[in-house]
């Protein structure tokens, strides 16, 4: 979640300095939201990998949760 607003955030900063720095830096004017836009894509996939990791981790402890029987301490049929 945090990562997501950074890499919103890093867009938004990218077109206030765009509007309010207009003759500045022609640099930035010209390639500000092509840089923007690259930080926030990578942002963006690092989120979503960390978030398919979790979910992975998520599937694979749900898994040997329901393979074992806590209270009789021995195995379900399908484990």
């Amino acid at each position: 979640a945090n990562l997501v607003f950074i890499a919103l955030a890093s867009v938004f900063i990218s077109m206030v300095f765009r509007v309010l720095l207009t003759d500045y830096s022609p640099f930035i004017q010209r390639y500000g939201f092509v840089i923007a836009f690259t930080i926030e894509s990578l942002l963006l996939a690092i989120a979503v990998g960390r978030r398919i990791q979790r979910l992975s981790y998520a599937k694979k402890q749900a898994e040997r949760h329901a393979n074992f029987d806590h209270l009789c301490h021995i195995y379900n049929r399908r484990g």
